[in-house]
């Protein structure tokens, strides 16, 4: 059985605004759905990677429905849709509902959705924050369901009880999805990341429209490239603060740097029919600063003459605006096309695999007597510049160690000279941010007496 088949699917159900992101940060112990008191916060089922007492699950976390009393509103057709498909395929549903509040007209119609689904359904009533309240969630049996809990996503209460109810014998051994690489998708908004994110998975996960913000959670979905499991995760598009409509929409930008932090690679997508727009830049900016390995996909290629002038005039640009990108692969596609989307994975699976990569300190040293040969070291103030030996301290990034007879004043091209040098020497680092540093060969600490490389620099103007 393929290991994706192994791992169980818990669904999140409710009317708006009830507390359903609040249980979902709740079982995932950590910020990562958007709470707010406005309805309509969640547009999507949106996919997190969970686990209960060590075994992996997939809970999703729907969007507030309506179903037969729906006013059809903004997305609202299409969210229902979504909500509906999710219900058939999940193993569990959470039904959550408002303890304090008591049963909605809304609640019908969603009890008329969910009877008769193979899917085992636990209410919990929410907001039963003491035990006056709980005795509130009696109310709940009027729905047709035998299973009601009381609970309180704010303050946790009952939600392991919750937990163990819905996952029952459902809950299956398998590999810890902690530990599986995460991708995450990363761009402005509307530029295909959702469609992207349908391609690679082969299914219609995220919602898709040509709404700028569409997006606003994380979507994680598992995945396998050539049998190797990855964790997928969509984001929302990155936009200025001063352009940013609403608190939401700030909230959404934080969780999609946040998923940056957290990620092991990532795609930066960008629009071919607009390319490298500023926020594309802002964007390239942030992740370069990251240091993250990634891959660079200019989406939407279908949509221009796919020349080879064409292909290498967007090249060109993005090297001269961002010099190191040059060290990074680029590939030209479509999303909704399937164009290179292989080319992407074969990437993606290089650059997973080589993020944990290790130069042999010998072969460092042989690279230092290489390049020592090639062109000796810079004349600087006081005398030439001498590199005694070389070694690789950590991956991701890629940090590598110069021991030299002086520190101070050491040319930036030089610097780039030897980065160029060790990327030809280790074909390993295509795609990984690497860094340089050099350290006194009398010095035996990072303190005072070692020089790193500058940062990425800004693009050119």
């Amino acid at each position: 059985m393929s290991i994706l088949k192994k791992l169980k699917t818990i669904l999140v159900i409710g009317r708006p605004n009830v507390g359903k992101s609040t249980l979902i940060n709740r079982i995932l112990d950590a910020p990562r759905a958007i709470t707010q008191d406005t309805p309509g916060v969640t547009r999507d089922v949106v996919r997190y990677m969970a686990s209960f007492k060590g075994r992996p699950f997939t809970l999703l976390d729907s969007a507030g429905v309506f179903f037969d009393l729906s006013d059809a509103g903004f997305l609202q057709t299409e969210i229902e849709a979504r909500v509906t498909a999710a219900i058939k395929e999940a193993d569990g549903i959470v039904w959550v509902t408002d303890g304090a509040f008591g049963v909605h007209p809304v609640e019908e119609a969603i009890a008329h959705r969910l009877r008769g689904v193979s899917s085992r359904v636990v209410i919990a009533a929410n907001k039963c924050d003491n035990e006056m309240m709980s005795h509130a969630a009696h109310a709940f049996y009027e729905l047709g369901f035998p299973e009601v809990l009381p609970v309180s996503a704010m303050h946790g209460h009952g939600v392991e009880a919750l937990l163990r109810e819905v996952l029952g014998n459902t809950l299956a051994k398998g590999d810890d999805t902690v530990s599986w690489p995460r991708i995450a998708v990363i761009g402005r908004p509307n530029v295909g990341k959702s469609s992207l994110l349908n391609a690679l998975t082969g299914r219609d996960l995220a919602l898709v429209h040509n709404t700028p913000g569409t997006t606003r959670d994380p979507i994680e979905c598992p995945i396998l490239i050539d049998e190797n499991p990855y964790v997928l995760i969509d984001t929302a598009g990155l936009r200025r603060q001063a352009k940013m409509e609403d608190e939401i929409e700030y909230y959404s930008s934080i969780r999609a740097t946040g998923v940056l932090t957290r990620a092991d690679v990532a795609v930066v997508v960008i629009d071919a029919s607009d390319f490298l727009v500023d926020q594309d830049k802002r964007v390239l900016q942030l992740v370069l600063e990251s240091q993250k390995p990634f891959v660079l996909f200019v989406n939407k290629w279908d949509q221009t003459d796919r020349s080879h002038e064409t292909r290498q005039r967007f090249l060109d640009e993005a090297h001269r605006l961002f010099p190191r990108l040059a060290y990074f692969p680029t590939i030209f596609g479509s999303a909704t096309s399937s164009i290179h989307l292989s080319q992407l994975k074969q990437r993606l699976n290089a650059l997973v695999a080589q993020r944990d990569f290790r130069a042999p300190t010998p072969e460092v040293n042989r690279f230092v007597q290489d390049v020592l040969r090639r062109l000796q070291p810079p004349t600087m103030s006081g005398g030439a510049l001498t590199i005694y030996f070389g070694t690789q301290t950590t991956s991701s990034p890629m940090q590598f160690v110069f021991s030299v007879n002086r520190t101070k004043g050491i040319p930036e091209a030089y610097i780039r000279f030897l980065e160029r040098r060790l990327r030809a020497h280790f074909p390993e680092l295509e795609g990984q941010s690497v860094d340089i540093v050099f350290r006194s060969h009398r010095s035996d600490s990072d303190m005072p007496g070692t020089q790193k490389r500058k940062r990425p620099q800004k693009a050119k103007s």
